[in-house]
């Protein structure tokens, strides 16, 4: 590692940060909990997550500026359009636009395996359940519940007698021919 010279006028003064900053894998102890965090870059962003990070930012995010294809405040290319890795997220996009997708927001900004989805029942979108949910949102379970209630009915309706009243009355004969 290259050293760095100390400034003119600072003075050294016990315990305080070296000029060379120890690496956790060459058997020096890391300063706090997030110094190992520090020194690792992220994974490789999946192919859906960097679609998903694109869709957010064209469609949401207010400091995008589609016609000129540029971020405003950096007055240049936005950088989460070309993001690849895990790890660093502009602060906007993570506080603000994020959110919108939740799935997304677990896969791209927790450690470890990406969460656990499930297909919607109705439209097959990936979501986080709570407990046994079977459906990502209110308009897909009215809609689910509808299907299962129609598909009740039919087969009830399949089934012979049923469906129909049965009065009890002697079936009219021809009385033509007698």
């Amino acid at each position: 590692m290259r050293r760095v010279p100390l400034l003119k006028g600072v003075q050294r003064t016990a315990g305080a940060v070296p000029e060379e900053v120890p690496h956790p894998d060459r058997g020096a102890l890391p300063f706090g909990p997030a110094w190992p965090g520090a020194l690792t870059v992220g994974r490789e962003l999946a192919r859906d997550e960097r679609k998903g990070i694109r869709r957010l930012v064209t469609g949401w995010c207010a400091n995008y500026d589609s016609g000129e294809d540029i971020c405003l405040p950096l007055d240049g290319s936005c950088y989460m359009l070309g993001k690849g890795w895990t790890g660093s997220f502009c602060r906007y996009f993570r506080g603000s636009v994020l959110p919108l997708d939740p799935v997304l927001e677990k896969a791209v900004c927790e450690e470890g395996p990406p969460p656990d989805t499930k297909p919607c029942a109705v439209c097959g979108k990936p979501f986080l359940p709570e407990g046994r949910q079977a459906y990502c949102s209110p308009a897909c379970k009215d809609e689910g519940n509808r299907r299962r209630s129609r598909e009740r009915m039919r087969k009830k309706r399949a089934k012979p007698g049923q469906g129909r009243y049965d009065l009890g009355l002697p079936e009219a004969s021809d009385s033509k021919g007698s």
